[in-house]
């Protein structure tokens, strides 16, 4: 770990809106937090850009910016303090533990931003919109919650929505181009550092938003049933 990045390791575990150890919690946001107010979660949120813009739109929602990368986290929660953001908080953890960090039904939307797209099919359990991230997700989601995805890459797209429909989940939302299509959309406004490179090489975002039936059942994937692999790798 270099200089820069072992000192903010060190800065995150000292800054009051960052939380090392979430499951330490799970019973506690409610008491916290007020059991009336919106939760949403971010995971893999990088520096955190798009939850620090929505968190300063939606003073009454609370955001938890969830990262594994306590120096990336570091530079987030440093500037939601320096700008007077409150409802935001940055959790050191793997998604992977997400139910045990957030009660049942606790959770009003899931924000995916640019996630690694992990090309390889050996690799699909680690997507985040693998079916079993799909049956965590289904599980802390409220009813009527929602994930919102946003992404460059074509493939993983693609491979989202051929999962949905294997579960027969039909999409609310689907654009090939967010910032064409919605510009306006509030989910255009906050540009992550990967989304502001990828649009000056005239890439386009996907945007997708779709709700997770809780009767649903993911069990056939999980028992090792099924798999969805890039169809761009099958097709090539």
């Amino acid at each position: 770990m270099g200089r820069v990045k072992a000192q903010r390791h060190d800065r995150f575990h000292s800054l009051p809106n960052c939380i090392a150890d979430p499951a330490a919690f799970k019973d506690q946001w409610a008491m916290r937090l007020g059991k009336d107010t919106p939760i949403h979660i971010e995971p893999g949120c990088g520096k955190a850009e798009l939850s620090l813009g929505l968190a300063q739109q939606h003073p009454d929602s609370h955001f938890f910016a969830i990262d594994l990368k306590s120096d990336r986290l570091c530079r987030g929660a440093d500037l939601a303090i320096l700008q007077g953001i409150h409802n935001i908080s940055f959790l050191r953890m793997n998604a992977e533990i997400l139910e045990a960090v957030f009660p049942l039904q606790s959770i009003s939307s899931i924000w995916l931003t640019f996630p690694d797209p992990f090309p390889r099919d050996r690799d699909e359990k680690h997507r985040l919109t693998n079916p079993a991230f799909l049956s965590r997700f289904q599980k802390i989601l409220k009813p009527g919650g929602v994930v919102q995805l946003k992404t460059d890459n074509d493939a993983l797209m693609a491979y989202t929505l051929e999962t949905l429909k294997n579960f027969e989940i039909i999409p609310q939302l689907y654009s090939q181009n967010l910032h064409q299509e919605h510009p306006t959309a509030e989910i255009a406004q906050f540009l992550t550092s990967f989304e502001k490179k990828f649009l000056q090489r005239n890439k386009n975002i996907h945007y997708l938003r779709f709700e997770i039936p809780s009767s649903i059942s993911f069990s056939r994937y999980i028992a090792g049933n099924m798999n969805t692999p890039y169809l761009s790798q099958k097709e090539s």
